[in-house]
């Protein structure tokens, strides 16, 4: 299938395939406006997802995409870095040249026009600045190939019209280098003004187009100085799940930790504002998504952090001993590699109509695990669920929860946000830690577990959690009685006795493993003192 264009006389083979024969090598430039070494090319699987950034060359065979990417990655005459193909083969596989450069690690990807591989997911796996699509100039017609390529990038322009301005069409194999021929001014012409090929809406928001000729080699440099002044894409996220010993070794990663109860927004916040997509059959109930520990590295416009999604109390499937167990085990070990937090968010539901005695007593353990003192400063308190209708009670009620419950916080420097369920507000959230990277100081529990040598029984959070699940016993204790005296002798038989009965037993299983011995009582003791 393919999109005709005004026909034009044929022309001389020699021209036909200026950028596909042998004598058609880089030219040697005068010093470019940028700095550039050490060109190499490389897998593209070996491309770093985060720090290198991302130059896609697409087009039609031949169009001299091996040609442009030789002369922005500072090849000459006499050693060009890739290989111009000299035959009429299409080149069915990637290649890639990254080069140093001052504005940091360029990676040059040619994207073969006969491969299956969808602009989105190029666009969305790597770290991309930048688009450069070819088109010659001497072509009456458009390849299927190519208009598939082209709607996949306007699909993805529609979505983000910011992304138009990070694309540069260059026509090439023009037959002069005054560019005066009528037949290709006219080619150029329907490329720039039909809504089929790239159209008017898509320069209005800045696409824009460019020439090439082989005696005009500046005005390709020229290209790359527009792509690396461009302002990177707000919206541009590059995110990629990481393992325990990766966030140890990512000594210039700032470690932000989501905490909160299950259902208040954790995993959809870290989502959102990494453009994390997980395939979760169970999201839309009332489970908890994050069993384990899960950390991301996440590139949000120059800032790398690595955000930290961790299990709710509250949880369906799993005590809040056994949360509590697993947070700190990861914490123990991530303060042991000498790798500190920088900020801390803890999530609320702004829905939540009251605050039970469960929600009080879990603010309290994570009171006790994070500490006092400058580490507040680090600390956001993360409002959700303002998407839905509240009545007009939001504001009132937050203002409530910022009084009442968290005002030790507050008055010690954390903040209180809104977070909107959109990647925008998720940002403006993560940005708002600026000012305080620097202080990075361990939280409490770390400091007890790892300096002061405590099990997690010892410790300030350990404690409050022992307080939470007595009260939590006599709670129990009041609905089964309760239950006996409605009940008759058939109380045994009603569900809510089997649920409780369970739940009692766990209570108590995890308050014998977190209640203190005489000899712990005096480690702790002595350890206050």
């Amino acid at each position: 299938m393919f999109k005709r264009l005004p026909r034009r006389q044929s022309t001389s083979s020699s021209l036909a395939l200026t950028a596909a024969t042998p004598t058609s090598v880089v030219p040697s430039l005068a010093p470019l406006p940028f700095q550039r070494s050490n060109p190499q090319v490389i897998q593209l699987q070996d491309v770093d997802l985060l720090s290198d950034l991302v130059i896609l060359v697409m087009g039609a065979t031949g169009g001299g995409k091996s040609t442009i990417i030789n002369i922005l990655a500072g090849g000459s005459c006499e050693t060009p870095i890739i290989p111009i193909n000299s035959t009429l083969e299409p080149c069915t596989d990637f290649t890639v040249v990254r080069v140093s450069s001052s504005q940091g690690t360029l990676c040059f990807i040619e994207v073969p026009e006969m491969k299956d591989a969808p602009f989105s997911q190029l666009y969305q796996r790597y770290n991309v600045i930048g688009i450069i699509f070819i088109h010659k100039v001497i072509d009456s017609r458009v390849s299927g190939e190519l208009l598939r390529d082209m709607e996949e990038i306007k699909r993805c322009c529609n979505e983000d019209p910011l992304l138009a301005s990070h694309i540069v069409c260059i026509t090439t194999h023009w037959t002069s280098d005054q560019y005066d021929d009528d037949q290709e001014l006219c080619i150029e012409s329907q490329l720039m003004g039909s809504d089929e090929l790239w159209g008017r809406q898509h320069r209005e928001e800045g696409l824009v187009f460019k020439r090439f000729a082989l005696e005009k080699p500046r005005e390709v440099v020229d290209v790359l100085d527009h792509l690396l002044e461009r302002e990177r894409l707000p919206g541009k996220v590059i995110s990629k799940e990481c393992k325990e010993d990766e966030v140890w070794a990512s000594r210039d990663w700032k470690i932000v930790v989501a905490m909160g109860m299950t259902g208040a927004g954790k995993s959809n916040f870290i989502e959102k504002a990494g453009g994390i997509v997980r395939i979760d059959p169970n999201a839309h109930l009332l489970e908890s998504r994050t069993q384990s520990i899960q950390a991301y590295k996440v590139h949000i416009n120059g800032h790398k952090l690595i955000l930290v999604d961790t299990p709710g109390f509250n949880d369906t499937h799993r005590s809040d001993y056994e949360i509590l167990k697993t947070i700190a085990t990861w914490l123990e070990s991530t303060f042991r590699h000498q790798a500190l937090v920088s900020g801390v968010l803890y999530f609320h539901r702004i829905t939540d109509n009251r605050m039970s005695g469960t929600a009080v007593s879990n603010i309290n353990v994570f009171q006790g695990l994070i500490g006092k003192g400058l580490v507040y400063r680090n600390i956001k308190i993360v409002t959700t669920m303002w998407d839905h209708d509240l009545k007009g009670v939001g504001d009132t009620r937050e203002n409530e929860l910022r009084e009442e419950y968290w005002g030790q916080m507050t008055k010690g420097g954390a903040s209180v946000v809104r977070f909107h369920n959109t990647h925008e507000s998720a940002k403006e959230i993560l940005k708002s830690f600026r000012t305080d990277w620097h202080i990075q100081q361990a939280l409490q529990l770390q400091v007890e577990m790892v300096k002061h040598h405590h099990q997690l029984k010892e410790t300030k959070a350990g404690q409050l959690m022992y307080s939470k699940l007595e009260q939590l016993l006599s709670e129990h204790n009041e609905l089964l009685n309760r239950l006996r005296k409605e009940g008759n002798n058939r109380y045994t038989a009603h569900p809510d006795y089997v649920r409780l009965m369970e739940s009692l037993k766990e209570v108590q299983r995890d308050m014998a493993v977190l209640q203190l011995g005489f000899g712990s009582k005096l480690k702790v003791f002595f350890t206050k003192r």
